[in-house]
């Protein structure tokens, strides 16, 4: 089977949320979105590698438990209750596996399993706690979505909506969970169209399309929310910020009001946190405008008509180094598939082993 860009972004193929930062990302790139696509279209399957990589596996598990425990206790969470820390370790390890699929999990040189099983338990109970501290009910929790943005169908999956306690000025949150090194980027978080179309989404779309959790799946007090809103608060989670210092760190400058307000200081000045202290205050609000949805919109409309047309260009950068096709790439964009490399093969053994005494005589 064939992938057929004439489709992408229609029922039979949607946008889905990961798809905006290929596209439309400062580290995308629309001809590797491309090979990924033909690739599942062929195989019937996302690409996987031969390993997994560790770090992206546990940034999976620590969404995975996270849902979990909010499943089985968001009533206890928001009363402050928290699961102790060896069943935290052992749900993230079973995660972990499960997302591995069978494949060897890969870590980088210098990282050690059983740290980062730590502090991916650290991750999990820092997002509790703060869920604890801001929130007063839990509304979704990994929802499948579906929006139509224009004539375009886009697929995602909301991390967290629940209600703000009255002193944070009540109302509902949106809370997207990151758990990758970098803290987002003003650029990002302000003004970034995932944020805008998970917005859009929880205020126009429908949640838990065609995946509804079941009556078993979901108790009497974790119900989809019945009506859909424009969010009072949208932030981003920085779930390392929630990992404690383990070595005596230097001084830092603070760079962002969220920051600011953690440390109780100004931005511009200098702070320094002490071993065991947490290295940042996890939530950081986005200013969104009405017109960051238009800009979102107008975006992603380009941005799927490109595919559409089949002309999707490289994106050469640094990010080429991390690419499973950056060799089909380097070769002018074209790779044999399996069954052209077969046929090549087969053609290539029939051949004589000399071409010159197989030629005619003249």
């Amino acid at each position: 089977m064939t992938w057929d860009p004439g489709l992408y972004g229609t029922l039979a193929d949607p946008v889905h949320q990961s798809d905006i930062g290929q596209l439309l990302g400062s580290w995308g790139c629309a001809w590797k979105f491309a090979a990924f696509k033909r690739y599942e279209a062929e195989h019937g399957r996302r690409y996987e590698g031969d390993a997994a990589r560790g770090p992206t596996l546990l940034g999976t598990a620590i969404h995975a438990v996270v849902a979990r425990v909010l499943r089985a206790a968001s009533h206890k969470v928001v009363l402050g209750w928290l699961p102790e820390d060896r069943a935290l370790g052992r749900a993230l390890d079973e995660e972990m596996e499960t997302a591995a699929g069978g494949r060897p999990i890969r870590w980088p040189d210098g990282k050690r399993v059983l740290d980062e099983l730590r502090r991916g338990v650290a991750m999990v109970l820092g997002a509790l706690r703060l869920i604890a501290t801001r929130c007063d009910g839990v509304g979704l929790v990994e929802a499948p979505f579906r929006v139509y943005v224009g004539d375009i169908v886009v697929e995602g999956t909301h991390d967290f909506v629940g209600t703000r306690r009255p002193e944070y000025g009540g109302g509902f949150l949106l809370w997207d969970w990151k758990s990758g090194v970098q803290r987002p980027r003003p650029a990002t978080l302000h003004r970034g169209h995932q944020l805008a179309l998970y917005s859009f989404a929880l205020a126009e779309g429908v949640a838990y399309p065609d995946t509804a959790p079941t009556p078993q799946e979901m108790p009497a007090h974790f119900e989809p929310l019945p009506v859909y809103f424009w969010p009072a608060e949208i932030g981003i989670v920085h779930l390392r910020d929630f990992t404690p210092y383990e070595k005596s760190p230097r001084a830092k400058k603070v760079k962002s009001r969220d920051e600011a307000a953690f440390y109780g200081v100004e931005v511009g000045e200098r702070v320094r946190p002490k071993v065991g202290d947490p290295r940042g205050p996890g939530l950081y609000l986005s200013q969104r405008r009405p017109e960051d949805v238009a800009d979102m919109k107008a975006s992603l409309a380009g941005a799927v008509a490109m595919v559409r047309s089949g002309l999707v260009p490289k994106s050469i950068g640094d990010a080429c180094s991390t690419c499973p096709f950056e060799m089909e790439c380097s070769s002018e964009g074209h790779g044999p598939t399996d069954a052209e490399r077969v046929h090549l093969e087969a053609v290539l053994d029939a051949l004589p082993d000399d071409l010159n005494d197989a030629a005619p005589a003249a």
